[in-house]
């Protein structure tokens, strides 16, 4: 039988880090995911995928949990190399939406001090 990165080892010379998913960071991707895809500030589109991406990875979460895997296993490796990556662009895009909702506000504030001043020297618009 070929060895695969699903077979159970109890190697204590690697880690836990190196022999399990990052089911934290999971988690972590699952919670801002469904956060995301109720800010009515996305489009519809956009709130749909990231529902329905989010429901599927909170699936996926509960049999990875505790599960071990070969050490240094390439599809391993790389599912956790992409759940940190996919963790940062959401944090990336949150931080972005917040960006584009404060400068929104920034600007209805600049609307109003100009329509003060605007009042001063006698112009209502």
């Amino acid at each position: 039988m070929p060895k695969t990165p699903f077979l159970v080892l109890n190697d204590p010379t690697f880690s836990e880090d190196e022999r399990t998913v990052d089911t934290t960071a999971l988690s972590e991707i699952i919670k801002d995911a469904f956060l995301l895809s109720m800010d009515n500030r996305l489009s519809d589109s956009q709130q749909g995928q990231l529902s329905a991406s989010a429901r599927v990875l909170r699936i996926q979460l509960q049999p990875l949990l505790g599960r071990i895997f070969d050490a240094g296993a390439v599809e391993l490796n790389t599912a956790n190399a992409k759940l940190k990556a996919v963790n940062k662009k959401l944090k990336e895009a949150q931080a972005a939406i917040e960006k584009v909702a404060d400068t929104i506000e920034q600007m209805g504030a600049l609307v109003k001090q100009l329509d003060t001043l605007l009042d001063i020297v006698g112009i209502g618009i």
